[in-house]
């Protein structure tokens, strides 16, 4: 693979903020990686070369070597050029935890990472930024789309640097819009627009129905409304890529600090008083049940998942699902 670093440097000077961060992330993820990590399906069987001390061993043909007891790594060579769509969820609820305010500050409390930790939507931004880099550093077509009660917006794919550094403008300044939030509805209007074989990576805390989300999910690759399309088959849908965002307190209110709260929706502002240690364990049930079904359902649907806390760096999540297979 050729150094592109040559080429991305001339072109930081005067990006935001957001494209730096997203720059930097994306250099620690694939420097010294021994294979590209592509974020989709479309490679075919090529040939063989002999293996070498340092090749990922993922790629040894164990059925050649079985015939010949030498050992061999399959090369592929990508059918055609990727298109990736990234669908960024701006709802209401990806703004928690909003940021402290002067007159309450985090420091004043022992647990002040509950009280003012990164919100979902930075982090979100992050992974979104970060993919569309790594689809221009692949020479792919990246596209946009922000989600809230519904599709809010839509950026077609494009080749190229500058587009690239478009949508990431787009996403630093995408604000999240006043109430609820569908993503189901945003997929679905979304569908329409998506040519066959696009790659879609969902970035959102999806605390929505997992079983729409799932269905969403499986219809996209299946190639759109329609039933009966074969998943990845010639004209049919893409491959699905899954970010779920969320923050320490939505994984464990325990964590939270004791006694009773006012707790607000911040999609519909309804509120409900709670004390975390009464509702700790049944709230622990229900997200642990939550997670499970979109992690298992994503798996049953070859799609990658990865769960990304806000308080840990963005580079696991993205390791984590560019190393799983998608078909």
């Amino acid at each position: 693979m050729r150094n592109q670093k040559s080429e991305i440097l001339p072109r930081l000077h005067g990006l935001a903020g957001l494209t730096l961060t997203a720059h930097r992330l994306v250099d620690t993820l694939l420097t010294g990686e021994h294979r590209s990590r592509h974020l989709g399906p479309g490679a075919e069987f090529h040939d063989y070369r002999p293996y070498s001390p340092g090749d990922d061993a993922a790629g040894i043909d164990w059925k050649r070597y079985a015939r010949t007891d030498r050992l061999y790594l399959r090369r592929h060579r990508r059918e055609s050029d990727l298109t990736l769509l990234v669908l960024l969820d701006i709802s209401a609820s990806m703004a928690y935890p909003a940021p402290a305010t002067p007159a309450t500050p985090a420091r004043s409390h022992p647990k002040s990472e509950i009280r003012n930790p990164k919100s979902k939507l930075t982090h979100a931004r992050e992974l979104a930024a970060a993919l569309v880099l790594i689809a221009a550093r692949q020479g792919d077509r990246a596209g946009l789309a922000l989600a809230g009660d519904g599709l809010v917006d839509h950026l077609p794919p494009g080749p190229g640097w500058p587009h690239a550094h478009r949508l990431c403008r787009a996403i630093e300044q995408a604000d999240d819009p006043p109430g609820p939030g569908d993503l189901p509805r945003a997929l679905r209007e979304l569908a329409g627009r998506l040519r066959a074989g696009t790659v879609l990576a969902v970035v959102s805390d999806l605390l929505d129905d997992p079983a729409a989300c799932l269905d969403a999910f499986a219809r996209h690759r299946r190639g759109g409304p329609g039933r009966g399309r074969p998943a990845g088959g010639g004209g049919g849908g893409g491959g699905v890529i899954v970010l779920q965002v969320l923050s320490p307190a939505e994984l464990d209110i325990a964590r939270l600090p004791p006694g009773p709260h006012r707790l607000r929706d911040p999609e519909t502002g309804r509120t409900h008083a709670a004390d975390p240690r009464q509702v700790a364990g049944a709230y622990a049930r229900g997200i642990s049940r939550h997670l499970a079904a979109l992690a298992s359902g994503c798996r049953q649907q070859h799609a990658r998942y990865a769960l990304a806390r806000t308080d840990r760096p963005a580079i696991d999540a993205l390791r984590h699902v560019l190393r799983q297979a998608l078909t």
